[in-house]
């Protein structure tokens, strides 16, 4: 994202395999740029991610972001999780 500079000084989309999409604003700092925390755990909720759980971003657009979620065994997850 440090790359892309002011295209991303707004918002990113985070869109998952089943087709559910989660805009996340965001804030710069003197560091750089961070996404808004709330934004962030909503993302987490919504699909009960663990500590354990790795996240494959795949930029593939201005501010669009593809999210794989892989479990700690390696499968990935290509459904909305049920609670």
């Amino acid at each position: 994202m440090r790359s892309a500079g002011e295209a991303f000084v707004h918002r990113v989309v985070l869109c998952v395999l089943w087709n559910n999409s989660w805009q996340c604003w965001l804030q710069q700092d003197k560091n750089g740029l961070f996404m808004v925390e709330e934004d962030w755990d909503e993302f987490v909720d919504d699909n009960l991610l663990d500590t354990d759980d790795i996240l494959l971003f795949t930029h593939q657009d201005t501010m669009y972001f593809q999210v794989r979620i892989f479990k700690k065994d390696g499968k990935e997850i290509i459904s909305a999780p049920l609670e």
